[in-house]
């Protein structure tokens, strides 16, 4: 679905007008939904593979806290925006396209985290403190390219 948003966005035609801020207000919503789907998918996965008492599973739940209070920080700055726009310009246009592409940063993002989570769950236990530690460091990672990407 991300894919078809991206499309959406990069093909909307921009005439100055309210009807051009109503869809990106539409692709807005999209991904918001988007995003707190997979959230509770990474989130469950989290909850059912990880200790209440572990260490990583805070700093897991941590990551995801992140990524979530950039991803509303984007997502208010976006709807501002447009609800304060009387019509839609170019730097208008340049700036929202700006925003969107980090809104969709940080979902692959939190795509990225549930995919090395299932990867990394999958090896064998003797591999525990090393693919804790692997997670954990590519999170991490994550998280930096994303704030960075702003």
């Amino acid at each position: 679905m991300t894919e078809e948003i991206k499309k959406k966005i990069k093909d909307m035609n921009f005439e100055g007008d309210f009807q051009s801020l109503d869809l990106y207000k539409e692709a807005l919503f999209d991904l918001n939904q988007q995003f707190f789907s997979k959230k509770a998918k990474l989130s469950n996965l989290i909850e059912e593979n990880y200790q209440y008492t572990n260490y990583n599973y805070d700093r897991l739940l941590n990551i995801v806290f992140h990524l979530e209070k950039m991803f509303n920080e984007e997502y208010k700055s976006i709807l501002s925006i447009i609800q304060l726009s009387y019509k839609n310009n170019v730097v208008i246009d340049q700036l929202l396209q700006k925003k969107f592409k980090s809104l969709i940063s940080i979902i692959d993002k939190t795509d990225s985290l549930y995919d090395d989570l299932v990867l990394n769950l999958s090896l064998s236990d003797s591999n525990e403190n090393q693919r804790n530690i692997s997670v954990l460091e590519s999170m991490d990672s994550l998280i930096d390219s994303v704030k960075y990407y702003k």
